[in-house]
Formats: structure tokens, sequence, C-alpha cells
């Protein structure tokens, strides 16, 4: 099998270079239907709000995994072209989209835990609180939070195939 693929659980897209999960990848890995958790909330444009939150749970979860690398372009490399990078990533964006959906983008919150009157740095809400405590152990022991330097041992062809 060549890398990165698509199936109906994960597909990779070639411009953004990041795997996104689809409805039925969150279907299998969450036991829940987006397109019905919506309806509930009166969303009117499910359709459009479904590709936005399997895009921001890409997103989250690759800044994330590049705020530590020291070298994306080596790290954009293995998520794409290294067989078992793709389970890891799949099993952290499920993580991810477990987190949005029980607490919302943090990100998007105020500065004010109203639970005892105190205020949040910005830069705490929008930056680590943002990402799963699940996700970020899943990267860590798969050791895409490594800060030092990755060394390849052939040269990669950055873009070019995937």
């Amino acid at each position: 099998m060549s890398y990165p693929y698509s199936d109906n659980e994960m597909i990779y897209d070639r411009q953004k270079h990041r795997y996104i999960l689809t409805e039925i990848g969150i279907a299998n890995g969450m036991n829940v239907i987006l397109q019905d958790e919506l309806n509930m909330t009166g969303v009117m444009n499910t359709a459009g709000a479904i590709k936005d939150f399997l895009n921001d749970i890409s997103f989250f979860v690759y800044e994330y995994i590049y705020s530590h690398s020291t070298d994306r372009m080596v790290t954009e490399y293995i998520l794409a072209k290294k067989p078992h990078m793709r389970d890891v990533i799949k099993t952290a964006m499920i993580s991810q989209a477990k987190y949005l959906k029980d607490n919302g983008d943090v990100a998007n919150q105020a500065g004010i835990n109203f639970g005892n009157m105190s205020f949040v740095s910005l830069e705490e809400i929008r930056g680590d609180r943002r990402i799963s405590p699940y996700t970020k152990s899943q990267l860590a022991n798969a050791g895409l939070l490594y800060t030092g330097r990755m060394r390849l041992y052939k040269r990669i062809k950055y873009r070019e195939d995937y």
C-alpha cells in the first residue's frame, strides 16, 4: 500500500498535507453520528458545520505536533509517509474530537474561569488547554512531541508524492 492514503474513515488532503477524519471515522471511533448531534443543537447548515468540525480537529492536532517540531518538513513527511503514523494520527484526532464535543473549543473562551471567578491567560487557553490530555499523551508516546533533532537516513522527496 502506498502512503498517504484515504479510506472511508480518514482522508488525506493533498492541499493541506494532513489527514482529516470523515463522518464515518467519527461514528466508528466515538459511536456518535455528527448529523444527529448537530440536529439536536439546531444547527441549520449541518454539512458545513461537520466539515468545519472535522477540519478543526485535524488542524489542532497537526499544529500542536508542529509546535513541538524542530523541522516541520521532516515531521510532515513522517506523518504522511510512515504507515504506523496513520493510526497514531487517527487515534489522536478521535481523542481530540471527544474533547471538543465535551468541552467546546476552549480557545474561544474569554479568559474567565466562572467556577472560581478567576482569570486565565489567553495564551494558556489558546495553547495547551486547546488540546486533549489524551491526545497529548498519544502524540508523546509516538515520539511526535520530541523537540530534538530528527534524522532521516534517506533524502526525503518533500511534497513530491503526497
